[in-house]
């Protein structure tokens, strides 16, 4: 079903994707993966990891390709797409590198023990999940 590729008719341009057409899957691919690649970049201020989230969402994009609707424009929803995962990996990354931080700290100085205190009963805890487990096995 491929046809002249005119990246302003949306309508055929979603209807040719949900048949399956990888022509236009390629052309649209074409026509966004760089800027896409950019907006990534800028949010992520990491080159590599912008062009993993694009693949992802082009990914997603076939993948998902007969949900897609001709009546919104691809062109957003790209743009929304790679904005979305762009900021969960930001989140996801601020996460993990707070709990090395953690972890490191706890390595390297233990905890702070006026601060956190462990239940009082913990080793008893400990002792009992052990039992149980013992006892499943």
């Amino acid at each position: 079903m491929a046809y002249t590729f005119d990246i302003s008719d949306n309508r055929r341009i979603v209807e040719a994707l949900k048949t399956g057409d990888e022509e236009t899957f390629k052309e649209v691919y074409t026509a966004f993966c760089a800027p896409l690649r950019h907006y990534a970049t800028t949010i992520l201020q990491n080159e590599q990891a912008a062009y993993e989230v694009v693949q992802d969402v082009f990914t997603a994009v076939w993948l998902n390709r007969k949900r897609l609707d001709a009546a919104k424009p691809l062109r957003n929803y790209l743009l929304r797409a790679v904005h979305n995962n762009s900021l969960r990996l930001l989140k996801y990354d601020e996460a993990r590198r707070r709990r090395e931080i953690s972890a490191a700290a706890e390595l390297h100085g233990g905890w702070d023990q006026e601060k956190e205190v462990p239940p009082p009963n913990w080793p008893l805890l400990f002792l009992g999940f052990l039992n149980r487990a013992a006892k499943c096995c």
